[in-house]
């Protein structure tokens, strides 16, 4: 769809006659064109006449992959404690996540590279924020639920011995 719209904006002239709804789209963002594909071939950059937009589409996906690992080494960390099973499939998930990441980048336009970036560093931030504001609560209600069920065993270790005495 990303193409098709870019096609229409290209020709916008031709299709504007079509309906009064069509909007012209600027697919430029910093300096790239993102409804283009980034291109892995990085020997043919210094053929182009500008290099920027060029190594800017290739870094697209590279930031994508790198911020993809960022997030989930930030999400692992921030998790706390885990069994050993998930450990193990969450360092499956950490290794092969960017990697994934990386080969459907090269494969879209350079906008689905910049939205996926943009997730993970929102995912980052967001991990960040609501573990500094949500870990001393939890722990301080953990605290005072451990502290309860000390009560309430002391409680009824009194009760059992009463009764015992009683029985006595």
């Amino acid at each position: 769809q990303i193409s098709q719209a870019q096609f229409i904006s290209e020709h916008f002239d031709a299709f504007k006659g079509i309906s009064d709804k069509l909007v012209n789209i600027d697919f430029n963002f910093l300096g790239l064109n993102i409804g283009q594909m980034p291109d892995f071939r990085f020997w043919t950059f210094f053929k182009e006449p500008e290099l920027w937009p060029v190594l800017g589409l290739f870094a697209i996906p590279f930031l994508a992959a790198f911020l993809t690992m960022v997030q989930s080494k930030v999400s692992e960390k921030t998790n706390g404690a885990q069994s050993q099973q998930q450990q193990s499939a969450n360092a499956s998930m950490t290794a092969t996540m960017p990697i994934i990441t990386l080969f459907f980048c090269f494969g879209m336009p350079a906008a689905m590279g910049i939205y996926w970036a943009a997730g993970s560093a929102i995912q980052i931030v967001q991990d960040l924020a609501l573990s500094k504001i949500y870990r001393k609560q939890y722990e301080r209600e953990n605290a005072e639920a451990i502290e309860r069920e000390k009560r309430r065993q002391a409680e009824w270790e009194a009760k059992k011995a009463e009764t015992e005495r009683l029985r006595e």
